[in-house]
């Protein structure tokens, strides 16, 4: 959760309520619940919210209060988990009930301590770690070795100056931002998974443009430091729209040298407003480059509010009439107009289509950071209570206090912590210095959204109001022509340069691919336009033989240095062409692959056939003639005849073995003799040794 708006906590705009969670829990508690929560008795005014007062609301709330607790058992998060958040949110509420107001030594104390008891209790501390933790600004600037700058110094005297309201504030803001935080960490334990994916789906969704005079009511005095916040995300989201879509298309022209389509015009005010916005002060431009020479004194709205944020006597006027002179000159005269007050100025959003009023008021002090958030989690992560301590402790412990208000659920997103301006955002340089600045933390908090979304292939949907009274608490038209407010229509579509990508990708050429992939999918109408190793060179001469053998007008494409450009639907009906020419090939396949088959088929049917038409003349011989008296005699003889052959051939095995013993006899004896005489040659050989030897 990036940019989360939790002053509305405290602050909430005319006419709207704060987050319907406390609603909920007021109405839609069980009485068990209320009781363990201290909500029995919600008649006591609250500084933070109004308890619904009619029937129809609270059924309403009480329905959505059991889809909230469904919710989180589907997520299966814990009971005691789920009580330790309720807990917190009841605390945010009682601590409303409090109040708070300078005591007699000018010390901030609670007006009614049995409230702050209460909130006390359901957070597991004591009544004097509620009180210190919320009146008590601690400096982390005395605990440093090294020596404070000026503007640190002029931070924390800031910082001792807040009214005791202001304090207890902070603590409900910081309340807040913890739970956020906590149930942020548990929606992405249940849903997230072990195993390494190769793809993922980034789902971005933002508030949208925030106009408070046309949107909200006309009596309302105008947009807040929040709204613009807002405004800046739609306006860089804008900006990356028109890169994505017609900048990048315009670059890619450039390098394939493509002319571009003159009637697509520059975007030259969403430029201004975004300078406007976020230009970076005069050291960083003489860092970067020259080409910004003449906005070298010039700094941005967001930097402005942090600088002069530092000084204690500027007023809302001053800080509006700076702002008009700074940003003077024609060029932003298109998108910055001196407001109907002397604290309020006009800015024109959505390429001068979507004018705000801001009304500066409090915005100096809504740029520092509420030094008691910081005092939030080292007091939830002492608490006594068990289950309080142990779910802020393990999923808020190893995140840094001063981020808390810029972004909830980042330490288990590894994902984003590995973006360049998230890591910017939250550690060394310039951001670690403005980490209490939320006019810098906002500049850095869009820079990693818009860094990641450029680093996806993003797909943009975008929502239009039908008329200027769309909203939460106002009813619509459902009839007539009221129903759509054209004019209005007409300049979000102008706004958002829809027409621009429109007419960009009617008049342009938005289907490209390279020439030589062009060139090895579509020559199939030709073999011989197929390209070898060594006739790299020759593929521009070969993509417009095959064009023209496909017969493709010349003004639908565009040949560039590498790719090949195409009107939109030119390249689908090539693509198309190539399939059926494919089609009709592996038609003829599978044609001729079922005909081979068939011819075999055929063959062994015909060989079967043969091999039945024998067995089944075989049988009808054998029917014919198995009634005949002479075969019936053979069926009778044939076990007889097979008796006496077998007598026979019993005879003959045995006179054949009677011969072989016989003529094994005869071998014995003639061995016998032939052993006798070898050993007698065998003993007359030895005599005549001896006596050769003697003599």
């Amino acid at each position: 959760v990036l940019l989360p708006e939790y002053q509305r906590v405290s602050r909430r705009p005319k006419d709207e309520p704060t987050f319907h969670v406390f609603y909920e829990m007021i109405a839609g508690c069980s009485d068990e619940m209320k009781k363990q929560l201290g909500l029995e008795n919600t008649d006591e005014p609250c500084a933070f919210l109004t308890p619904l007062q009619r029937q129809e609301d609270k059924l309403k709330a009480g329905g959505s209060w059991a889809r909230v607790v469904s919710a989180l058992e589907l997520l299966g998060v814990k009971p005691t988990e789920v009580k330790a958040i309720w807990s917190v949110l009841a605390a945010i509420y009682h601590i409303g009930v409090a109040g708070a107001i300078k005591g007699s030594f000018g010390k901030g104390i609670f007006v009614k301590p049995q409230a702050a008891q209460r909130a006390a209790t359901l957070l597991g501390i004591s009544i004097d770690d509620l009180t210190n933790a919320t009146f008590q600004v601690t400096s982390t600037n005395s605990l440093s070795p090294y020596r404070s700058s000026p503007s640190t110094e002029r931070t924390s005297a800031l910082e001792k100056k807040l009214e005791p309201f202001e304090c207890l504030e902070g603590l409900a803001h910081g309340l807040y931002l913890e739970v956020l935080a906590v149930l942020v960490a548990l929606i992405n334990r249940s849903i997230s998974s072990s195993a390494n994916c190769i793809s993922s789906l980034l789902l971005f969704d933002s508030p949208g443009f925030q106009n408070g005079a046309t949107c909200r009511s006309t009596s309302f005095p105008g947009a807040t430091f929040t709204d613009m916040q807002h405004n800046y995300l739609q306006e860089r989201l804008q900006q990356l729209f028109y890169d994505v879509t017609v900048g990048s298309t315009k670059d890619k022209y450039e390098q394939e040298n493509i002319e571009f389509p003159s009637e697509i015009e520059h975007d030259d005010v969403a430029m201004s407003v975004s300078q406007l916005l976020d230009l970076k002060p005069p050291n960083a431009l003489a860092r970067s480059s020259f080409q910004n020479i003449r906005d070298a004194g010039k700094r941005g709205l967001l930097w402005m509010l942090d600088e002069e944020s530092l000084v204690t006597n500027v007023s809302d006027e001053e800080l509006v009439k700076r702002i008009l002179d700074q940003f003077s000159d024609k060029e932003y005269g298109k998108a910055l107009e001196k407001g109907p007050t002397s604290n309020q100025f006009i800015i024109r959003h959505l390429r001068g289509t979507n004018p705000v009023v801001y009304t500066a008021s409090g915005w100096l002090k809504l740029c520092r950071e509420n030094p008691i958030i910081g005092n939030v989690s080292s007091l939830l992560q002492e608490s006594i209570r068990e289950e309080i301590s142990y779910l802020f402790s393990t999923y808020r412990g190893a995140t840094s206090v001063s981020l808390s208000g810029s972004v909830a659920g980042l330490e288990g997103h590894q994902s984003l912590r590995r973006v360049t301006s998230m890591r910017r955002t939250f550690n060394s340089g310039t951001a670690g210095i403005k980490r209490k600045s939320i006019s810098i933390q906002v500049k850095y908090q869009v820079d990693a959204i818009i860094e990641t979304l450029r680093k996806s292939r993003p797909k943009f949907v975008y929502c239009f109001l039908p008329h200027h009274n769309a909203g939460i608490s106002v009813e619509a038209p459902k009839v007539g022509d009221e129903c759509v407010n054209l004019p209005l229509l007409r300049s979000q579509i102008r706004g958002s340069q829809i027409l621009a990508a429109l007419r960009l990708h009617r008049l342009g050429f938005p289907e490209c691919i390279l020439i030589e992939e062009f060139c090895r999918r579509f020559s199939f109408k030709s073999e011989s336009q197929k390209l070898t190793g060594n006739e790299v060179g020759r593929t521009v001469e070969v993509c417009k033989d095959i064009l023209l053998q496909l017969d493709v007008e010349p003004s639908a494409y565009q040949i560039g240095l590498s790719q090949i450009f195409f009107r939109a639907g030119t390249l689908s009906k090539l693509e198309s062409q190539r399939d059926d020419h494919i089609t009709t090939k592996i038609t003829r396949l599978q044609a001729w692959s079922r005909a081979y088959l068939a011819r075999k088929r055929l063959e062994r049917r015909k060989v079967e056939d043969t091999v039945v038409r024998c067995v089944q003349r075989n049988v009808r011989k054998l029917l014919g003639v198995r009634e005949w008296p002479w075969w019936r005699l053979l069926i009778k003889l044939s076990p007889l005849l097979n008796v006496h052959r077998t007598e026979e051939e019993l005879r003959s095995a045995t006179d054949e073995l009677t011969t072989l013993r016989s003529r094994l006899d005869i071998l014995e004896k003639e061995k016998t003799e032939l052993k006798m005489l070898s050993n007698k040659l065998e003993i007359k050989k030895g005599d005549k040794e001896d006596i050769i030897s003697n003599s």
